[in-house]
């Protein structure tokens, strides 16, 4: 609930972040973006992306390793990466507790279609 909160109260650029920057981050990135009006598409467009900007870390970690094993490849792709599967499994479990994304932002969060509309006010130009 503080995410949106502190969204809706601001008036300066919010960064967030978790260790990776990729679990925890990739779904408050997507719910922010459902929240704002974006497609499935745009969203996961925008979660998968974290791939393209995470290779450089994930080569570096990999050259670390020096001659790193499958198993610690697969390892470090899976730490720093995302997979399509993620976000599906996250929604997923979403539409087993409500019908739809945004009916789960307002149960779960209290993003009211007043406070939703407030957003896009915000951020959408």
């Amino acid at each position: 609930t503080k995410f949106f909160e502190i969204l809706l109260e601001t008036d300066t650029p919010v960064y967030f972040h978790c260790s990776a920057g990729k679990d925890r981050t990739g779904l408050a990135a997507a719910f922010l973006l459902k929240a704002l009006g974006a497609s499935d598409e745009e969203i996961y467009e925008d979660y998968l992306l974290t791939n393209e900007l995470s290779r450089p870390n994930i080569e570096r970690r990999l050259e670390q390793l020096e001659n790193p094993t499958p198993q610690q490849q697969a390892f470090v792709y899976a730490f720093f990466g995302v997979h399509q599967e993620y976000l599906d499994a996250a929604y997923e479990e979403i539409l087993k507790q409500s019908d739809t994304v945004e009916h789960y932002l307002e149960e779960a969060f209290g993003l009211t279609d007043n406070k939703r509309q407030q957003l896009i006010k915000k951020f959408v130009r």
